[in-house]
């Protein structure tokens, strides 16, 4: 398997893109009718420029709720019949307003409503994917949503295989694999994971895992959004199913950005990436990403006393010390390559490291 890099995706023909419930409506139950607004603006330069674009979208229910009055009630959420009734009303709404966005550029979508049984039996899967795979070759954008009206589920349900639909995030993910997409961009409430839940000293945010590991430990997992039923666990676990089942990429992050999307596919470092595990060790940052990284600790260097900054170089030079050996054949590699491809013999000079060098480094 070739490495992933974010600068991958500007290339990507096949793109699903998950927006959650707390994105298309406002704390208080209203519609973000801006925020779809951005969303259909940004599909809309996906699709100008010849890219498949399947978009899952919750939001039903709000919906519903807003059209019946009870934007601000959670009276009948514990009431699965009245969440269903929310369902059906809002739907059509939901639809209306995909539908009139994409028209003012000239875009066709349609609506695919499922449940857990369209992944559970072979006939209705390959029904669903052969569908939307017509409708993305005559350049029709799809709109998926869980069929909450008639899903027989109340719980989470686990097929033979594993697979979860239990939230819109499962349902984005099984599609994904389902028509091969390139990317998966699951945009939520959050920035991306975050490494801790507890808030720094001065206020800010803490720090978002730019790639995610399965072997982390010092990632916290918050609560669920407001709204959705899935939580920051739940997308990682279909995240990781995605990326293990033929998926290049999937980006977790913001969709209260304004151009969230775009940032993504022109390769910034946003939101948390998972890439399947032997294409990780060759991920890059684009060069003005990694510039913008080098400011923002530079930055933090000056904050910090002469003592702290001297410490800090001193550990340094103790790092190289002890892993010299390490160093000199990682450097004999990039020699070896850098021969290959015929390097000229100053840079090649240029490039070679050994025992003195990095003593005078050190």
């Amino acid at each position: 398997m070739s490495a992933v890099s974010r600068s991958d995706f500007q290339s990507y023909k096949r793109v699903l893109i998950k927006v959650g419930t707390s994105i298309v409506t406002h704390s208080d139950g209203r519609i973000a009718l801006p925020r779809i607004a951005f969303i259909v603006e940004q599909v809309q330069r996906l699709v100008s420029r010849g890219t498949n674009v399947v978009l899952v979208s919750s939001g039903s229910v709000g919906v519903g709720k807003q059209r019946l009055g009870h934007s601000k009630s959670t009276e009948h959420e514990k009431d699965h019949i009245f969440m269903r009734c929310y369902a059906a009303t809002g739907q059509p709404g939901l639809m209306s307003i995909y539908e009139s966005m994409f028209a003012h550029y000239g875009i066709k979508c349609a609506q695919a409503l499922v449940t857990d049984h369209d992944f559970t039996f072979v006939d209705r899967t390959e029904n669903l994917k052969n569908t939307l795979n017509a409708l993305l070759s005559h350049d029709v954008v799809p709109i998926l949503n869980e069929n909450d009206v008639i899903t027989p589920r109340r719980e989470a349900l686990r097929d033979d295989e594993l697979k979860v639909l239990w939230d819109n995030d499962s349902l984005a993910c099984l599609v994904g694999v389902q028509l091969n997409m390139d990317l998966i961009i699951l945009l939520t409430d959050v920035e991306g994971i975050y490494k801790s839940m507890t808030p720094l000293q001065n206020g800010d945010k803490p720090d978002i895992v730019p790639v995610y590991r399965a072997q982390q430990q010092s990632i916290t997992i918050g609560a669920k959004s407001r709204v959705g039923r899935g939580g920051m666990q739940e997308k990682i676990k279909n995240a990781l199913y995605a990326v293990d089942n033929g998926v290049k990429a999937v980006v977790i992050a913001s969709g209260k950005k304004q151009n969230i999307i775009d940032q993504i596919i022109e390769g910034e470092d946003v939101g948390t990436l998972f890439v399947h595990p032997s294409k990780l060790t060759k991920i890059q940052l684009n060069p003005a990403q990694i510039a913008i990284n080098a400011r923002n600790e530079a930055r933090k260097l000056q904050q910090l006393s002469t003592q702290e900054r001297r410490q800090i170089l001193m550990d340094i030079a103790d790092a190289l010390q002890a892993h010299i050996p390490q160093i000199l054949a990682a450097n004999k590699q990039d020699q070896d390559i850098a021969m290959r491809q015929k390097l000229n013999a100053q840079l090649l000079n240029r490039l070679k490291l050994n025992d003195k060098k990095l003593q005078v480094v050190i």
